[in-house]
C-alpha cells in the first residue's frame, strides 16, 4: 500500500486520487482565504518557458499529524525539457530529474486561453483535454481523460519553503473505480505553478476517516513567462 502510494505521488499532476475533505488542523498546513478576493488572472497558472524548474520536498504524515520520517521524506524536481508547435499550438513537455532515473515522469503541456491543457498532441486536439480552467471562478471543472478538476477557490494564500503565494485552489478526483472517491488538493501560483499537493488516504479503522498522507511543498523554483 505505502509503494502504491509513494509512486502515485511521483507523477505530478495526476498524482494521488483520494478522498477530499477539509484540512486536519493537525498537519502544520497553512492555508488562509483571504478577506477581500483579489482574483489572480494574469499569465498562465503554470509557466511553459524551456529551462523552468521547480523542487518540492515530499513529507509522509501518520493519521495523527505527526511526520512519516524517515519513511516517506524525499525531493522531487521538475524541469521544461523542450516545446514544439503541433496543429498550430505551442506544446512543452515537462520531466521529472535526474531523466536517468527509471521511475522518471514526461508529459505535454499547453497554455491556452482558457487554462492548460494535457495530453498527446496531434495535429487535432482529439487526443487533448483541458485539465486545469484558468483563469475561472470557484466552481469552475473541466474534465480530462482520467479525472476531474475543479476551482474551489481563485484566491487563497500557501505558505511553503519557498514562500508565501497567492494561488488558485483546486480538487482533483479520478474517474476510475480504483480511486475509492479520494479527491485530493492542488494549489497553483499563477506564473509561478505548482506550489503544494495535499494527498489523501482513509484511516483504515471503523471510523473510515480521511487525512493527509503525503504533501508536496515547492521549495525553490526558478521560472520565465
Amino acid at each position: 500500500m505505502i509503494h502504491r502510494i509513494i509512486i502515485g505521488i511521483l507523477f505530478y499532476f495526476v498524482g494521488l486520487f483520494f478522498v477530499g475533505c477539509d484540512l486536519p488542523s493537525n498537519t502544520n498546513t497553512i492555508i488562509q482565504t483571504l478577506s477581500t478576493p483579489q482574483p489572480i488572472d494574469s499569465g498562465f497558472i503554470l509557466p511553459l518557458s524551456v529551462g523552468n524548474e521547480w523542487n518540492y520536498k515530499d513529507t509522509g504524515f501518520d493519521f495523527d499529524g505527526t511526520i512519516k520520517f524517515p519513511e516517506i521524506d524525499f525531493s522531487y524536481n521538475l524541469r521544461i525539457k523542450k516545446d514544439t508547435v503541433i496543429g498550430g499550438n505551442l506544446w512543452s513537455q515537462i520531466v521529472s530529474l535526474p531523466e536517468s532515473n527509471d521511475a522518471g515522469f514526461r508529459e505535454w503541456l499547453s497554455n491556452r486561453q482558457n487554462g492548460l491543457w494535457e495530453g498527446y498532441p496531434q495535429s487535432g486536439d482529439s487526443l487533448t483535454w483541458l485539465r486545469l480552467p484558468y483563469p475561472a471562478e470557484a466552481g469552475t471543472k473541466a474534465t480530462a481523460r482520467y479525472d476531474e478538476w475543479w476551482v474551489v477557490s481563485n484566491n487563497v494564500m500557501v505558505t511553503v519553503p519557498a514562500g508565501t503565494f497567492r494561488c488558485y485552489h483546486y480538487k482533483v478526483k479520478s474517474l476510475g473505480n480504483w480511486s475509492y472517491g479520494i479527491i485530493n488538493d492542488y494549489f497553483y501560483s499563477p506564473n509561478i505553478g505548482l506550489i503544494r499537493i495535499n494527498g489523501y488516504t482513509h484511516t483504515g479503522d471503523s471510523t473510515s476517516s480521511v487525512y493527509i498522507y503525503i504533501q508536496r511543498n515547492l521549495i525553490s523554483y526558478k521560472v520565465a513567462p
